[in-house]
């Protein structure tokens, strides 16, 4: 089986490596991967290479088109360039890998591991990344419009100049993230944003902090808090009141039955 860029250059061949039987394409990209190919601008649109070993797969402006990588390794693999739109990446290792400005949009990227790759200039648009792992990633001009990010782990992720207009954010996890020229306001609220404490703060969080609460508003609110539990506890009360009075006439009409028969 071969391996063909979209010019139709021969970039691998498997002749040789397996038997008729075993001659898969899944099994022909791993052979390319570990004798070292250069895989760059490799045809393999809608390729089936779920749970592939491809750590360190050379696959530059690659087209991975609807692939399924589900599951693989592709632990500091060179995808920049590459094309995965709508590709299946569910669970996929990718820690350290190189997708900058690679094309993942509406990419099936969930629960993946993302740690340390570097996605600048990464196109996922309405990719679904929800519970991926990515913290440390570099996401610097990555376009997140639309995408699911619920759950993510972001922390220390780097979101400079990032757009993320109606991605979805609830349960992620942004700590200590860059985000310079983010706008959170623009995706979903819900997400966990702990910010450094060694930072400056803005000229808005300068001029108008947040007012604590005085005196006055807080026993207010005390104040309100008792009367609820006041109302609570009589309304209680009423309850177990009726339901004794229920429970003597039922008491009183079994003793009236008894003496009736007798």
């Amino acid at each position: 089986m071969k391996i063909m860029d979209e010019q139709g250059k021969v970039l691998f061949d498997s002749a040789g490596f397996f038997k008729d039987r075993h001659r898969t394409m899944k099994a022909t990209v791993e052979a390319a991967v570990q004798e070292g190919v250069v895989l760059k601008g490799a045809d393999l649109k809608g390729a089936d290479l779920a749970g592939a070993n491809l750590d360190g797969a050379k696959l530059r402006g690659a087209n991975l088109e609807g692939a399924n990588l589900a599951g693989a390794t592709l632990v500091r693999a060179k995808m920049s360039d590459s094309n995965l739109t709508g590709a299946d990446l569910e669970g996929a290792n990718l820690k350290r890998a190189d997708l900058r400005r690679a094309g993942l949009e509406d990419a099936d990227i969930q629960k993946a591991d993302l740690y340390e790759a570097d996605l600048t200039g990464a196109n996922l648009k309405g990719a679904d990344l929800e519970g991926a792992r990515a913290a440390a990633a570099n996401l610097n001009g990555a376009d997140l419009s639309d995408a699911d990010l619920r759950d993510a782990d972001l922390r220390m992720v780097n979101l400079e100049g990032t757009q993320a207009g109606g991605a979805m954010m609830r349960g992620a996890d942004l700590t200590d993230a860059d985000l310079s020229g983010f706008d959170l306001k623009a995706a979903s609220r819900g997400a966990k944003v702990l910010p450094d404490p060694d930072r400056e703060l803005s000229d808005a969080e300068t001029e108008h902090p947040a007012r604590p609460a005085t005196l006055d508003e807080t026993n207010a609110a005390l104040e309100k808090a008792r009367e609820a539990l006041d109302k609570a506890v009589k309304e209680n009360g009423l309850l177990k009141e009726a339901l004794d009075n229920y429970k003597q006439a039922d008491l009183e009409m079994d003793q009236g039955k008894e003496l009736e028969a007798s």
